[in-house]
């Protein structure tokens, strides 16, 4: 587990407590938009992670709701405005690609990588996400009492309880796996150093054109 304090994470306890300014944290997003276009809400998830340089994960925020798919792109940039991330991941589905575009109207939302399905089913796609966990890489936050935010529980519930087979609801498990696989793929140390030299050429007064 992880604690926010403030202006900074902390993972442990003292004596071997670390501690990682936010701003030296690399922000990504994840989005899941369900398997096909439609009038109807559906549900839409999104979920950010903070990114240490070590490639250890943690969980910051997520949103599970209805809306439409026309209310996708808005939500997105309004979610990517309050995390400014480095990335979005997203499945390379069908629908994912068509919504590229759709994306691209809004300010507030980076490019976007479209992680490839590759044939195989969800408990195929979640291994990667199921090893970082287990070997204590992919962290959930520590809250104190009365501060557990309301996604927190069903989060919980949702990657306690997939099976990748046929699970009624899988969409932040989906997200999940999204963006664990974007941080073993090969752009991400180069990402990553970009966004951490911007933040040093930030803190020293320095802007890059």
């Amino acid at each position: 587990r992880y604690q926010d304090i403030g202006d900074a994470y902390t993972l442990g306890y003292r004596p071997n407590r670390e501690v990682y300014r936010k701003e030296f944290v690399a922000n990504l997003v994840s989005v899941d938009v369900a398997l096909s276009i439609e009038k109807t809400a559906d549900y839409r998830a999104f979920v950010a992670a903070g990114m240490l340089e070590d490639g250890r994960l943690l969980t910051l925020d997520v949103v599970n709701e209805r809306n439409r798919a026309e209310d996708i792109g808005h939500r997105l940039d309004q979610f990517c405005q309050r995390w400014r991330p480095m990335v979005v991941c997203s499945d390379d589905d069908l629908l994912s690609k068509a919504m590229l575009l759709e994306y691209r109207r809004w300010p507030n939302i980076p490019e976007v990588r479209l992680m490839p399905l590759g044939g195989q089913n969800k408990l195929v796609r979640s291994t990667e996400a199921i090893v970082l966990a287990e070997n204590g890489r992919f962290l959930l936050p520590e809250f104190t009492e009365g501060r557990k935010p309301e996604w927190f529980d069903p989060f919980c519930d949702q990657l306690s309880s997939f099976t990748g087979v046929k699970d009624p609801y899988d969409d932040m498990v989906d997200c999940t796996s999204q963006y664990i696989a974007w941080s073993f793929s090969r752009d991400r140390k180069q990402l990553f150093a970009k966004a951490m030299a911007n933040v040093k050429n930030k803190l020293s007064g320095y802007t890059s054109y």
